[in-house]
């Protein structure tokens, strides 16, 4: 892989480096020496070859403590001291020495806060460390998928790079829904609101900010100096904070509250996909000398983050290490860079470091008993679906001295009932042993869907999840003589039905999330409006209609896109605002008496196609349990009346036509 110079001027391999010095070293002394030639030459060929198992040591150790650091390793482990130590020994017994030489620049600390120092400065790794890294390569493996889609979608084979980062943007403010604002959550990092699907603005900054340092490319926060005008169409005009993206020779312009990219003053058209620049935000008073903030926590400022980095293998390659003013490495630093990408729009005292990253990473790794329990509670139905095979009679707890073929039909049965209320009792303690453990299913699912898998695999494992998750009972079979069994049904508990309907619900959002990225915006139309009609009120109500209106945009709808947003457009709305703006956008775009959309809804962005299914392509689903279930009509069928938006009573929505329908995957719905 070839890497930026401004980014890696500085990597070396320090191991090879070693082996090559050592081999040198030896064969200026076997070619200076004329007596024992051949003692010399073998003394060198065992130095090397000690010097290569060294080496090979050493990238095995670091291998093993990569493969613990992964996103799906990660996230089954209860307990992170052996991570912690497997990259410390690391550490100590293969790169102590330019441990030692690496050392915080006094340029890089004046911009970071006392705390921020401490933690920068340490000299081994800490549990803070692993859960950076294992952020660095889910959004790796995010951004990655996303370049990869983007080019499999441009008609040149490689895409603009301008269409991959609106394409990333797109992702994250689709993957993350805004939660209301008086809502009250744990402290999380950027793992946890990916996989949840929930978050802030601010959340959103911070991923995308981190998903293209990724590709090497900086992004960072811009304020202005003056404030919002007051009933002003234009963002520039009315937005507290821009994202600043330096795709050379320019810098795009993002609005993370209303989730698009600024327009360029001569586009109107309702989905932005060229944005706004420099030149634009110079032409705004409230913009000049506006101030810059950085996003990135102070993990990535340590110097020991350098070192990590510059020791991963090539297929592992990831950007750990960021240098702010200078001093510690020969990278190019950020501050310049972004004085540079600013040209004269900003200067480098305008720049700092932002806030949020930091205060949220020390909150997150310091979780007090009560927040504990809270994180427990909001990962919880990741545990979904419970699993095992009906509970048999043979597991029941046995008698002794007890002779069944002395026993009637009923005594028999009345004991065995008696046996399995011991049971029950027994099993109090563990209730895995009767309703089965938690599989985790929809946690591995959900992960490989936010580092970006976006095939038919995984509608198809959402599908399957949710076909499980609507068990609700747990059967005991007990036979009852001439080899006749009763099966006797009980309830699961509470608990567990609750995270199987949570599971549910999200399965099924979350399919329809997945025919989005896959560009089968038909499909993920009927699946959002049958999400709705399911689950009315639920928390990714909002959600599902903006989306929804996205999707009929893309299909050419405009006008029923404007029904379903103004539906959307609600007080308790946590994304009115980008409601709002897509209401705006579309104005004029239809008209209203013929409900036919015009010539100016079509938008000149395209979805992937990479892995676009031929017409009538159907997942393998497999078959609910439940008849309940199986009896319920599919998503790809064509939904009814009420499978308008909640609160909607004013028209009837246009259904998308079967040439939008570009796959019909069978979603079963529940009763």
């Amino acid at each position: 892989m070839t890497l930026p110079v401004r980014r890696f001027a500085a990597s070396f391999d320090g191991y090879r480096r070693q082996v090559l010095s050592v081999a040198c070293g030896l064969m200026i002394c076997v070619s200076g020496c004329s007596d024992g030639g051949k003692a010399a030459q073998t003394e060198s060929e065992k130095a090397t070859a000690s010097a290569q198992e060294e080496l090979e040591r050493c990238e095995k150790k670091l291998a093993a403590a990569l493969l613990r650091l992964t996103p799906d390793s990660m996230a089954t482990m209860t307990r992170r001291e052996s991570v912690v130590n497997a990259l410390n020994s690391w550490l100590t017994t293969c790169a102590s020495e330019e441990s030692r030489e690496l050392k915080l620049s006094e340029a890089n600390g004046s911009m970071l806060s006392p705390t921020a120092q401490r933690f920068v400065t340490a000299a081994r790794f800490t549990e803070n460390d692993t859960t950076y890294i294992r952020d660095c390569l889910l959004l790796r493996s995010l951004s990655e998928a996303i370049w990869k889609q983007a080019d499999a979608a441009s008609a040149d084979v490689t895409a603009a790079e301008v269409d991959r980062v609106v394409r990333l943007f797109n992702t994250v403010v689709r993957t993350v829904s805004l939660m209301p604002a008086d809502e009250e959550r744990v402290p999380v990092g950027i793992y946890e609101v990916l996989l949840t699907g929930r978050g802030t603005v601010d959340d959103r900054i911070w991923i995308f900010a981190e998903a293209l340092r990724q590709r090497q490319i900086d992004a960072f926060i811009i304020r202005p100096t003056a404030p919002p005008t007051v009933n002003d169409a234009s963002l520039l005009n009315t937005a507290d904070a821009l994202i600043a993206v330096t795709v050379e020779p320019s810098v795009l312009l993002f609005d993370p509250l209303t989730g698009t990219a600024v327009p360029k003053a001569s586009d109107t058209a309702p989905l932005v996909t060229a944005p706004a620049g420099l030149d634009d935000l110079k032409t705004m008073d409230r913009w000049k000398n506006c101030s810059v903030e950085i996003v990135a926590q102070p993990a990535c400022f340590s110097p020991r983050m350098l070192l990590l980095q510059e020791h991963l293998p090539a297929e592992e390659a990831a950007t750990l290490y960021e240098e702010l003013k200078g001093g510690t490495s020969e990278i190019q630093p950020i501050v310049e860079r972004i004085t540079a990408a600013g040209k004269g729009a900003w200067t480098e005292e305008n720049i700092d470091i932002w806030s949020f990253p930091e205060s949220q990473a020390v909150a997150a790794g310091a979780l007090s008993e009560e927040q504990s329990a809270a994180y427990t509670a909001l990962l919880r139905p990741y545990d979904a679906p419970f699993e095992r095979d009906p509970l048999k009679s043979s597991e029941l707890l046995e008698e002794i001295d007890v002779n069944e073929e002395q026993l009637t039909d009923e005594e028999k049965m009345q004991r065995r009932m008696q046996l399995l209320q011991k049971r029950l009792e027994k099993i109090n303690e563990s209730s895995e042993e009767l309703f089965g453990r938690a599989s985790k299913r929809l946690l591995k699912t959900r992960l490989e869907q936010v580092m970006g898998a976006t095939g038919i695999g995984m509608i198809q494992q959402l599908q399957q999840i949710r076909i499980a998750s609507m068990q609700e009972v747990v059967e005991v079979e007990l036979p009852v003589g001439d080899n006749k069994a009763a099966v006797i049904p009980f309830m699961l508990p509470e608990n567990i039905r609750r995270v199987h309907r949570s599971a549910t619900g999200d399965a099924l959002f979350w399919t329809s999330l997945c025919q989005t990225a896959r560009g089968d915006h038909g499909a993920s139309v009927t699946t959002f409006r049958n999400y709705r009609r399911q689950y009315p009120n639920d928390r990714w109500n909002y959600a599902s209609m903006i989306n929804e209106a996205i999707a009929l945009i893309m299909i050419g709808d405009p006008a029923t896109a404007q029904t379903v947003l103004e539906a959307a457009d609600q007080e308790d709305n946590p994304e009115r605002g980008r409601t709002q703006w897509l209401r705006s956008r579309l104005q004029g775009t239809t008209d209203p008496d013929s409900q036919t959309p015009s010539t100016n809804a079509a938008t000149s962005e395209q979805p992937a196609t990479s892995e676009q299914p031929a017409t009538g392509e159907q997942p393998a689903t497999g078959e609910p349990d439940s008849k309940s279930a199986a009896d319920e009509a599919p998503v790809g069928e064509q939904p009814d009346v009420s499978d308008k938006p909640t609160g909607s009573d004013q028209s009837e929505l246009k259904e998308p036509s079967a040439d939008a329908q570009t796959t019909n995957n069978e979603i079963p719905s529940e009763n």
